[in-house]
C-alpha cells in the first residue's frame, strides 16, 4: 500500500501544476534580472553617447570662436598712388571671436611683371602703422599682462571679443626710387593662440612725380 501511494502522488496533477508552476516563477525571476541588467547596460550607453556627443562640439565651437577675425579697408580701396610724403590707407581690424592677441605684420615685395629698371629696394621702403590720430600705432597690453613690444615690422594688439581698431597703413618709397615704381604690402593679421588664423589683404602702391 505504501509503494501504491508514492506513486499515486508522483503523478499527482496537482504536484505537476505546481511544480510546473514554481518553474515558471524560476524562469521569469531571472528573466526580469536579465531585463534589468540590458536596461541598465543600455542606459549607461545611452548616457555616454549624450555625453561625449555633447563635450566635443562645445570644445570645437571654443576653437573656432577664439580664432575669428575680419580686415578691412575703411573707405578706401587697395590701389594708390604716392608721391615723396607718401599715402595712407584707412584699415580696420574687427575680433568676432573671443578675447585674443593680434599681431599685425607687414611684407613688401616687387610686383612680378615689374621691369628690373622699376623695381626698388624693398628693406628701403618704410612702413609705419598709425593710429587713429595719425600717431604710430602703440600695443595695447596683452593678456597676459606683458607688454607686447613692437618688432620690426609688425605691431602686437590685444583686442576684446567684438572689439575693433581703426589704424592706417602708410608707405614711403626710398629715395632713389624710380617715377612709375609699384610696390606690393601684404598687411597679414596672425595669433599665437590659433596658428590656422591667417587674414590678410594687399596694397598695391604707385610711386609718382609729387609730394
Amino acid at each position: 500500500m505504501k509503494a501504491n501511494y508514492t506513486t499515486k502522488n508522483k503523478n499527482n496533477p496537482k504536484t505537476a501544476i505546481r511544480n510546473v508552476s514554481l518553474v515558471m516563477v524560476i524562469l521569469k525571476t531571472q528573466i526580469m534580472k536579465k531585463e534589468y541588467f540590458l536596461q541598465k547596460q543600455l542606459f549607461i550607453s545611452m548616457f555616454l553617447i549624450i555625453f561625449l556627443t555633447m563635450a566635443t562640439p562645445n570644445k570645437v565651437y571654443a576653437q573656432k570662436t577664439t580664432c575669428e577675425a575680419q580686415l578691412e579697408f575703411v573707405n578706401d580701396r587697395p590701389n594708390k598712388k604716392a608721391g615723396i610724403s607718401g599715402v595712407y590707407y584707412r584699415m580696420k581690424l574687427t575680433n568676432t571671436g573671443t578675447d585674443n592677441d593680434f599681431v599685425i605684420s607687414m611684407n613688401n615685395s616687387n610686383p612680378t611683371n615689374q621691369s628690373d629698371s622699376k623695381r626698388i629696394n624693398t628693406d628701403k621702403l618704410s612702413i609705419t602703422v598709425l593710429d587713429i590720430g595719425l600717431n604710430e600705432l602703440k600695443t595695447k597690453a596683452s593678456e597676459n599682462g606683458g607688454n607686447g613690444m613692437n618688432t620690426k615690422g609688425s605691431y602686437k594688439v590685444f583686442l576684446n571679443a567684438n572689439e575693433e581698431i581703426i589704424f592706417y597703413i602708410k608707405p614711403i618709397f626710398p629715395n632713389g626710387a624710380t617715377f612709375g615704381s609699384m610696390n606690393s604690402t601684404k598687411i597679414e593679421v596672425t595669433s599665437s593662440k590659433c596658428p590656422d588664423l591667417n587674414i590678410y589683404k594687399v596694397l598695391n602702391t604707385e610711386y609718382v612725380n609729387g609730394d
